[in-house]
């Protein structure tokens, strides 16, 4: 339709750029070290639940390394450290499974199976998929790397004349130290 706004109204799994924040929120747990280095074959089986990297990233692989090949083994390493309910946690607490309530119509919400108790759902979220968000919303939520931890929430207007709108909230998602060396890994 032509009223369709994607940035409010779809709804899809984030992927692989979630990998970013499942370490940043491992950091910020304490179930990740800073600078910390994985074993790895480039396949993970847990509770007999197998995941893969696309290609593998194998031998000691640092954090740095599996950001920037991508490693779905390091993502779910990290999400089964968090644990369900810390995976299931973050998910609300960055505003990923809520309306950003930005002001515009029939905004969608994020969502994931709340009954699937598996594992395999667990490991997968660490790498984006398991879970469906809106594009704001995750942009929202990723955020938080490059604003020192805070989450912006977005907002329509950011200026009436010469007055800046301050956002409404700002949530601290990552302590500063945590967001910035995830950053920097990133760069």
């Amino acid at each position: 339709a032509h009223d369709f706004n994607a940035a409010t109204m779809l709804i899809l799994e984030p992927g692989s750029t979630f990998k970013i924040l499942t370490l940043a929120e491992a950091l910020e747990r304490g179930k990740a070290e800073v600078g910390e280095q994985i074993n790895s074959s480039g396949t993970l089986t847990y509770r007999g639940v197998t995941v893969h990297d696309a290609h593998p990233v194998a031998g000691a692989v640092t954090q740095e390394r599996a950001i920037a090949e991508s490693s779905n083994v390091l993502a779910a390493t990290w999400a089964t450290r968090l644990g369900r309910e810390g995976m299931r946690s973050f998910l609300a607490r960055s505003g990923l499974t809520s309306p950003t309530n930005i002001g515009l119509p029939r905004e969608s919400r994020g969502s994931y199976i709340a009954s699937d108790q598996s594992i395999s759902q667990t490991m997968v979220m660490g790498f984006g998929q398991g879970f469906r968000s809106t594009p704001l919303a995750f942009l929202s939520a990723f955020s938080a790397i490059g604003s020192e931890g805070r989450r912006i929430v977005p907002r329509l207007i950011n200026k009436i004349d010469d007055r800046l709108i301050q956002p409404v909230k700002q949530d601290q998602l990552f302590r500063p130290e945590i967001a910035n060396y995830v950053l920097s890994l990133m760069e």
